[in-house]
């Protein structure tokens, strides 16, 4: 599944790190709009080229993902995901940039709750993760300001697309090889956004900013994106074996029993995050940037299957 852009008036570059990675080899492969203006910049040293012409936004997805949450990991943190995104910024600004678009995380919220997470929403990193990403955005608003650049903060929530990772990965081998999947007896609210529908919307704010008559700096903006509508965990499992056309195989165990099962395991985190609420209220967001999420969760799923 390819995503066409018929949007060809402008011809502005978009500085891009991090374009080798899970999301950056999505976002490029779903929009020819994307595809057409992306200068890649390496997070080495973030070298950019003087020759690629004009750029006016640029897109910084690199940094280190949550691989580990080991406090002896805190320099390297702070070194990938606050330091390099300092750096890039200022060298981006340095090339006429006027438009920083930073790449955050729903973790700068906390570990999720049975209430929506607005824009307006406190924030309460709970890892060295998601604590290293609010200082990103934290030093990166003060740059900004001292550069007089726009700055837009995104904090997306789980991300699935092509060729995924991590736990996401997990279940969908684990439905393509007809293994059943636990599910809690209690329903659930999880806020996920395909590759396809963050394609989506970078295009769109991008457009929004190139077209935009004032390009004096003003407050960083935060905004949430998540696809059409949160959805439960069964239901997402429903829609994974639907898009694999395999039979369903669900599980549903007792709250407290999963939990009990999960301690002995080893895996109480992993339950508490699987089967938990964590769901945004995002309507701020998408009247600010004039969007719609275009692809359902189902929709994108058959695009993964037949990707």
């Amino acid at each position: 599944m390819t995503l066409e852009s018929s949007h060809s008036e402008t011809n502005q570059k978009i500085l891009i790190s991090g374009t080798s990675g899970f999301l950056g080899q999505n976002l490029l492969k779903h929009s020819e709009f994307l595809r057409s203006r992306v200068v890649p910049v390496s997070r080495q040293g973030f070298q950019i080229n003087n020759d690629f012409g004009y750029a006016e936004s640029a897109l910084h997805l690199a940094g280190l993902a949550h691989q580990s949450y080991h406090e002896f990991d805190k320099d390297l943190y702070y070194k990938s995901n606050v330091e390099l995104s300092l750096d890039f910024m200022s060298k981006a600004a340095d090339k006429g940039v006027k438009h920083f678009i930073l790449v955050s995380s729903a973790k700068v919220f906390g570990e999720g709750g049975n209430l929506p997470y607005t824009e307006s929403s406190a924030i309460h990193p709970q890892d060295i993760y998601a604590r290293s990403k609010a200082i990103a955005e934290e030093k990166c608003s003060k740059r900004a300001d001292e550069l007089s650049i726009k700055l837009s903060i995104l904090r997306p929530p789980l991300i699935y697309g092509p060729n995924p990772k991590a736990n996401f990965l997990t279940i969908w081998k684990a439905i393509g090889k007809g293994f059943p999947i636990p599910v809690s007896s209690l329903s659930n609210l999880r806020s996920i956004i395909s590759t396809y529908n963050f394609a989506d919307f970078l295009e769109r704010i991008l457009l929004n900013s190139f077209h935009e008559k004032s390009r004096s700096k003003s407050s960083p903006s935060v905004l949430l994106i998540q696809d059409p509508k949160p959805i439960s965990t069964e239901e997402l499992v429903h829609s994974i074996h639907k898009a694999q056309s395999r039979p369903i195989r669900i599980i549903k165990i007792p709250q407290r029993l999963g939990t009990w099962g999960a301690q002995i395991l080893g895996k109480a985190d992993l339950w508490e995050k699987w089967t938990g609420s964590f769901f945004y209220e995002n309507s701020s967001s998408l009247v600010s940037s004039n969007w719609t999420p275009k692809f359902t969760t189902e929709q994108s799923l058959q695009f993964i299957a037949h990707a």
